[in-house]
């Protein structure tokens, strides 16, 4: 889907907002603030999270530690990378996710976790962003927490390797919330969702971190919802 046409797609189905007050235009100002930071970021990283994705996903997909035998078919995305201005053309066109208090803190503990000074702290921090992101999703699901925390936790360790990679910590939230999006379809299609965890992850974890414009709109959403600036070497 070309720039244009998400962008379009997005209005069709949300609408621009439109500041109607001082606050209002303060609120799009700094929005327009963080897209532009967040454009620059994907601009710069997109490249190398895409290979971090291709190389993660068949650790974090194994079924057991030190197994690559996960397909990721989804990590096969080789579209051209956007340019900055498009990408916040992109987000400008977005209306801000509308997150519960729960995603809310979870989003916040992300942030922190991209910051965190030590792998201990980063490791804590994303187990606990990961369990309040999946806080809301069905019992079935969280039947699997702990194996979508450990997951996520390595994931985390893999993005906290490099500077330019850490601040993807970010998108821990929204690459577990459609996990459990994906799962939960899955089960309701009397599929054994316990045996697709790892799999699933690591599909939406290409999804969301090889592709850039799902990355930009995953940061987004983190950096409004804990009001965290982006943070990037």
């Amino acid at each position: 889907m070309t720039p244009s046409s998400r962008a379009e797609h997005e209005r069709l189905d949300h609408g621009a907002e439109k500041p109607s007050s001082l606050h209002g235009m303060q609120r799009a100002a700094s929005r327009a603030r963080v897209s532009r930071t967040i454009g620059r970021f994907v601009r710069r990283a997109a490249p190398v999270l895409r290979s971090v994705a291709r190389t993660a996903a068949p650790i974090i997909g194994a079924a057991k530690q030190g197994s690559r035998s996960v397909r990721a078919a989804s990590c096969a995305i080789d579209d051209p990378f956007p340019s900055e201005d498009e990408i916040v053309a992109y987000l400008e066109a977005l209306r801000p996710q509308q997150l519960s208090a729960r995603q809310v803190l979870a989003e916040s503990t992300a942030a922190h976790a991209s910051a965190a000074t030590s792998s201990q702290e980063s490791d804590s921090l994303t187990a606990a962003a990961a369990a309040l992101a999946l806080s809301e999703a069905g019992p079935a699901i969280r039947a699997s927490l702990p194996e979508i925390v450990r997951r996520t936790v390595i994931l985390a360790g893999i993005l906290r390797r490099r500077s330019t990679t850490r601040p993807a910590i970010r998108a821990v939230p929204t690459i577990v919330r459609r996990t459990a999006r994906a799962l939960s379809k899955d089960s309701a299609r009397s599929r054994s969702a316990s045996r697709s965890v790892g799999t699933t992850l690591a599909n939406e974890t290409c999804s969301v971190l090889a592709e850039p414009y799902e990355l930009a709109r995953a940061l987004q959403s983190n950096i409004l919802a804990s009001s965290s600036p982006l943070e990037s070497r």
